[in-house]
């Protein structure tokens, strides 16, 4: 989905990749090599008013994004239990 609209945003071919890579990837090195929570995280990376928290505001807005992950997260483990 991260990549169908970074195209459709004007953002081509392998580029469209590498900045769906780069956003990932940068996120999960940053978070996994430091000491902050992801709250923390969050306020000092997302600037009032700044194109990060816009984004983040545009995913929490309605708590569908909270809900998606939730049962996203919810199934994986039901099938985990399924399969032991």
């Amino acid at each position: 989905a991260y990549g169908r609209v970074a195209w459709g945003l004007g953002c081509r071919g392998q580029a469209a990749k590498r900045v769906v890579r780069g956003t990932v990837r940068g996120t999960g090195e940053l978070v996994m090599d430091s000491e902050l929570s992801l709250e923390d995280w969050r306020k000092n990376v997302a600037r009032k008013g700044g194109t990060t928290a816009a984004g983040l505001d545009a995913l929490s807005g309605k708590g569908e994004f909270s809900a998606l992950i939730r049962e996203t997260l919810q199934a994986a483990y039901e099938r985990a239990v399924e399969l032991r």
